[in-house]
């Protein structure tokens, strides 16, 4: 037992080098390591050899396996090909409000047809949406709210701007939603940066309806020259016309005012005013207010003269749209004011 152990005289420990390469057994099992690659590379080559014995003595089986592996290549390759190509179709839209609702649903995105029934319509508001959106899905019952209220006036139309399929995504690329665009007859858009809350939507819709005030008396008038800031006034002779000359332009000013200014975008819009009543009674008030500032929130607003006729009694404005139409063009030799 001693000597199978290596721990006697030095024959035992020559047989153990001669059988186990030298060293003991933990020594000796390093050097073993390099069997398993031998084997397995013996065991290669004899499959290699078998297998070409094999096609020696039966080439049909040669022949069946390469056309078995050509026909396998050739089916991965046209299944590769056609792979771009399985593309499962987009699900069609559905409705985004509900068909009680007062605004016009066009969730197909049918832009083209919003622009058609624009044109009959003196106001219009456009609500531009995405239906996975949270935003105009939160939107949604403000518009309803505002659309309410204001229906028998203005005409509401959602559309579907994200449809893939449809006008609005094809012709508009917006970075954001909801958009709200205003529109007075041919003029806009007007779009719309405020809150989306009913209570500033209606608000401003409210102010493209009308947006010039109309001040018919002195108390009004200190009122808009202390509480209106920037402001502006304007003089016109209605008891001839209820369009005069220049009233145009200014009413299509205050559209561009709306416009440039406000609407959630830091910068304030001008407010225009349209005054009529004695010359001699306004006069004294011009006059008063050039040279001094009233009490209020803001300053006085510088009234606008010369490019009128003389004010006098009269009734009260109308809009361009219902006294012939709005045209984005001013008449000949009465530019657009810009602010």
């Amino acid at each position: 037992m001693s000597e199978c152990g290596g721990r006697g005289g030095g024959s035992s420990s020559d047989d153990a080098e001669d059988e186990g390469g030298g060293g003991g057994g933990p020594v000796g099992s390093g050097s073993l390591s390099p069997a398993p690659a031998a084997s397995s590379e013996g065991r290669l080559r004899r499959w290699l050899r078998g297998a070409s014995l094999m096609a020696r003595r039966r080439p049909e089986l040669l022949c069946g396996a390469v056309a078995l592996g050509c026909a396998l290549l050739l089916a991965l390759k046209f299944t590769c090909s056609r792979a771009k190509d399985v593309i499962i179709p987009a699900k069609p839209p559905v409705s985004f409000f509900s068909s009680r609702s007062p605004v016009l649903d066009l969730f197909q995105g049918q832009l083209d047809y919003a622009e058609h029934i624009r044109q009959d319509s003196e106001v219009v508001l456009l609500f531009f949406y995405a239906p996975w959106c949270g935003q105009s899905i939160a939107a949604r019952a403000e518009i309803e709210q505002v659309a309410s209220q204001l229906s028998d006036q203005v005409l509401f139309v959602a559309v579907n701007c994200w449809w893939n399929q449809g006008k609005c995504r094809k012709q508009k690329h917006f970075f954001y939603f909801p958009v709200i665009y205003l529109y007075h007859r041919s003029f806009g858009p007007i779009e719309y940066k405020g809150p989306m809350s009913a209570v500033y939507i209606e608000k401003f819709v409210r102010r493209v309806m009308k947006p010039l005030l109309y001040i018919p008396s002195q108390s009004e008038l200190l009122d808009f020259l202390s509480n209106y800031e920037p402001g502006v006034l304007g003089y016109f002779e209605f008891s001839g016309s209820p369009q005069p000359p220049g009233y145009l332009t200014f009413f299509t000013s205050a559209l561009h005012s709306l416009k440039k200014g406000d609407s959630g975008r830091g910068t304030q819009a001008v407010t225009l005013g349209v005054f009529s009543v004695h010359l001699k009674d306004f006069e004294l008030h011009s006059f008063r207010l050039r040279t001094r500032r009233l009490s209020g929130r803001g300053s006085r607003a510088q009234p606008l003269r010369g490019m009128w006729d003389p004010p006098g009694l009269g009734h009260e404005p109308v809009s361009p749209a219902s006294a012939g139409g709005l045209s984005t063009t001013a008449p000949p030799g009465k530019p657009f004011t810009y602010y």
